[in-house]
């Protein structure tokens, strides 16, 4: 895990971390902590630790200092993390991501827009009938 950690934070710090927010590829990261035989969110959370925060957008991981704030309030509401507690795996969400990335953008904005005009409820909702899914397709 150690690795992976310093390899972010010097990829972080040669793009203007922590005066600067930077976005890092996910797919990028996820296949360096499956490498190191690490999960994406041990290396995220050791991280936080150091506070370095993170958002998911889209394909790419927001990396941003706790002093800045993050760029979608809004969002981080609505976005739960990839932290144990989401009951959704690495590999699954790495397969969610991969498969919005064939779809049409058009057809990914209606959609956001849609989940983001829900209440915190109907979100939390959805989010709960999303990991019944996956982990229906997991046994």
């Amino acid at each position: 895990m150690e690795t992976v950690v310093k390899s972010i934070l010097a990829t972080l710090e040669k793009n203007g971390f922590p005066e600067k927010k930077v976005t890092l590829p996910f797919q990028a990261i996820f296949k360096a902590c499956k490498k190191h035989d690490t999960t994406l969110s041990n290396v995220l959370n050791h991280l936080k630790t150091s506070d370095i925060l993170h958002e998911t957008i889209g394909d790419r991981i927001l990396f941003y200092h706790k002093t800045l704030s993050p760029s979608k309030k809004k969002e981080d509401a609505a976005d739960p993390g990839l932290g144990a507690d989401s009951g959704i795996s690495e590999e699954a969400y790495a397969e969610a991501m991969e498969k919005l990335k064939q779809m049409d953008p058009q057809e990914v904005e209606r959609m956001k827009k849609q989940v983001m005009d829900m209440s915190p409820e109907e979100q939390a909702e959805l989010m709960k009938k999303a990991q019944e899914l996956f982990q229906k397709e997991k046994k």
